[in-house]
């Protein structure tokens, strides 16, 4: 979840992207689709999800969110919430203090 607007929503963009690429149906075994939404024009959605802060990363599995990101991190720590949320990989410790070269 995301809005025009917001800086760290720019800046987990190429996040993002690299992990679309990563996890895709060409690359791995079992893919992951990256979805994202704006929350200004789906405003119902928002609400539906709980999104309350920007930028927002839900995990959802049949239908249902089985985790949740809400901030910028860095592309290895995203790496990690996938494998813990979808592959059976332990839960990565939260990153701290965040500068912008820590996302790429």
């Amino acid at each position: 979840a995301y809005a025009a607007w917001c800086g760290p929503c720019q800046q987990m963009a190429p996040v993002m992207e690299q992990i679309a690429r990563t996890y895709s149906a060409t690359a791995r075994p079992n893919p992951i689709r990256v979805v994202k939404f704006n929350t200004e024009e789906y405003e119902d959605m928002a609400d539906r999800l709980g999104v309350t802060s920007l930028p927002t990363v839900l995990f959802m599995a049949e239908g249902r969110v089985v985790h949740r990101f809400e901030g910028a991190a860095p592309v290895g720590y995203m790496e990690d919430l996938v494998d813990y949320a979808f592959y059976g990989g332990e839960r990565p410790e939260e990153p701290t203090e965040l500068t912008p070269r820590d996302l790429f």
